[in-house]
């Protein structure tokens, strides 16, 4: 959001329908207005920060859309649980830690350290449909980028703290660049502190860059959104970040969106995502 001053106008001084103002007040001095920034001064503020608030309602999920979602993706989420639980895939216990052998629940369906569950739908829902956020999106990564793929973690109740992490490396090692890839998460349920959230640290995608670890951004402050449902959080794909744990009685749905820039795409199609990509300066992994 942005704010500029201007000099009240003659109902200032004499409040509204809502609030009895005395006659002999003369007013404020100055009324703040707030209006919502453009895609492209987001956009500069994303590449200082790595991290977007996208507060207005312009850019956010109505609610009737976050309701269909979540309920699309609950069916979704309920028949593949159930067929992991018919084979015994997920009865770990919420607290074990995960080696790279298991991660792999069902094809699409992982359970992450900490327990939550990542789903990727792909046939699920429409990707291609309109999301109010492209804009945003398109300002970051260039009018040429994409979506790449939709996904959707549940951390169920009694999840626990997921591990700090990077979703992807910098596609440039010697210097800092900007992004060609980010990620939209939007909520499908409010986040409190009891339902937990995403925890960040903002900057911190200028310094994971090379033989990074996460000592070196320990100490930077964090960021945490407790927000509505539909409102939408934009993070570069190279910022520390981890799952906070869900101590209510509900499920957590986070939808999130990967979006890359035209550059990226091609060389992923090139290399079919391989790890192998890394070497032509592309990380070929999904977001978990």
């Amino acid at each position: 959001f942005g704010e500029t001053e201007t000099t009240p106008d003659a109902g200032d001084a004499h409040g509204d329908q809502w609030n009895d103002v005395d006659e002999d007040d003369a007013g404020c001095a100055t009324v703040t207005v707030v209006g919502t920034r453009t895609p492209k001064q987001l956009a500069t503020q994303f590449d200082a920060q790595g991290l977007l608030l996208l507060e207005s309602a312009k850019w956010a999920l109505p609610a009737d859309r976050v309701a269909s979602l979540k309920a699309t993706i609950g069916i979704h989420y309920q028949t593949k649980l159930d067929e992991a639980r018919a084979e015994g895939l997920v009865l770990k216990k919420r607290n074990h830690v995960l080696k790279d052998d298991e991660t792999e629940t069902l094809a699409g369906f992982n359970q992450r350290p900490g327990g939550r569950v990542d789903m990727v739908l792909d046939g699920v829902i429409d990707g291609s449909a309109a999301w109010p956020w492209a804009p945003v999106v398109k300002a970051i990564l260039g009018p040429q980028s994409s979506l790449n793929y939709v996904g959707c973690v549940v951390a169920r109740p009694g999840d626990a703290t997921q591990n700090w992490h990077i979703d992807g490396v910098h596609s440039v090692q010697d210097r800092h660049a900007g992004p060609d890839r980010c990620i939209v998460f939007c909520p499908l349920t409010d986040l409190d502190e009891a339902t937990g959230c995403t925890e960040f640290i903002p900057t911190s995608h200028f310094k994971s860059r090379g033989k990074y670890k996460f000592e070196q951004v320990s100490s930077m402050p964090r960021a945490r959104h407790y927000t509505h449902a539909g409102t939408p959080i934009v993070m570069d794909y190279r910022l520390w970040h981890r799952g906070l744990p869900n101590t209510a009685t509900k499920e957590r749905y986070l939808l999130y969106c990967v979006y890359q820039t035209a550059e990226s795409k091609k060389a992923l199609e090139l290399t079919g995502g391989d790890k192998a990509a890394l070497v032509s300066h592309v990380d070929g992994s999904r977001a978990w």
